[in-house]
């Protein structure tokens, strides 16, 4: 492993939230390290290359463009592809906010991967945190700023599957292309998911819970959640239309399920986020909910 470039922060003049680290290392084909997450709270995001992060009997696959959040306190194992240099950049933070901020984000839960397609930002991001290590107040600030910064290209652009993985089982693979197309079903059951591959709704929840961390039907409520926030904030949709369009049948239940999952109503996430980072949406409601929810 060579470590880049390393900045240890703790700008604790901030409270709430605040920065404690931020470093990037790149590691060899086939290398193999162990590093202590110590007592922060710590975004891993690949910005280059292939490999895999262990800790506990979390050992998930991650590449370029897909990122993770690990609990401070863990001690993991970085193992690089046989292949290609592995670049992985860590964002270390703390505060009073962290954990709500975290389940926000939905980052709460270890083990969870996500995927930003905006990655020349990050790494602009990344490049000038480490470049301002100076204690000067002007520099304290400047962090500050880039690390909410951070925050907010995740909060935009943050999806929380990456595309389909080619390292997930092929049925896994293929359950989880099916559950994208007939996510805006209401009566979608996993057993349905399970006939469509071919194999036993017991055996798709295995192969779920072995590739991915979670079962069939937690990923069609998450898949459904998020594609949801997404209409929020890229759409001027209504809420019930975005509810229907996303599975739902009932707007009541919706509201509830997205105020569990991101500690707000859709229409305080929907004003939450700035105009600006708001991203387009990626296609429109589905023609099957348009006649009955018209949207605005």
């Amino acid at each position: 492993m060579k470590t880049l470039h390393s900045a240890l922060l703790n700008d604790n003049y901030f409270e709430d939230l605040f920065l404690c680290c931020c470093e990037k290392q790149e590691y060899p084909p086939a290398s193999l390290s162990e590093i202590w997450m110590r007592d922060h709270h710590t975004i891993c995001y690949i910005t280059a290359g292939n490999g895999n992060i262990k800790f506990g009997r979390q050992n998930l696959s991650l590449s370029a463009g897909q990122g993770m959040w690990i609990p401070p306190g863990r001690a993991c194992r970085y193992q690089a592809d046989s292949e290609q240099t592995w670049h992985c950049l860590r964002i270390g933070f703390t505060g009073k906010r962290a954990e709500s901020v975290l389940s926000e984000l939905s980052l709460h839960e270890p083990g969870r991967r996500f995927f930003i397609s905006n990655q020349t930002r990050l790494e602009e991001i990344s490049k000038k945190l480490l470049d301002s290590t100076r204690g000067t107040l002007m520099q304290i600030f400047l962090r500050q700023s880039l690390f909410y910064e951070f925050l907010s290209i995740l909060a935009a652009d943050m999806q929380e599957e990456a595309p389909l993985d080619n390292s997930f089982n092929p049925y896994v693979t293929r359950a989880i292309g099916w559950i994208r197309e007939h996510y805006a079903e209401h009566d979608l059951r996993v057993s349905d998911v399970a006939s469509h591959v071919g194999i036993s709704r017991n055996y798709l929840f295995t192969l779920f819970k072995e590739s991915m961390g979670h079962s069939p039907q937690e990923y069609i409520a998450s898949f459904r959640l998020n594609r949801a926030r997404e209409l929020l904030i890229g759409t001027e949709y209504s809420v019930d239309s975005i509810s229907y369009s996303c599975g739902y049948e009932d707007p009541a239940v919706f509201s509830r399920a997205f105020k569990k999952k991101y500690r707000m109503t859709p229409i305080n996430y929907r004003t939450h986020i700035p105009a600006h980072h708001r991203p387009e949406p990626q296609d429109p409601l589905p023609s099957q909910r348009a006649s009955k929810n018209p949207s605005p």
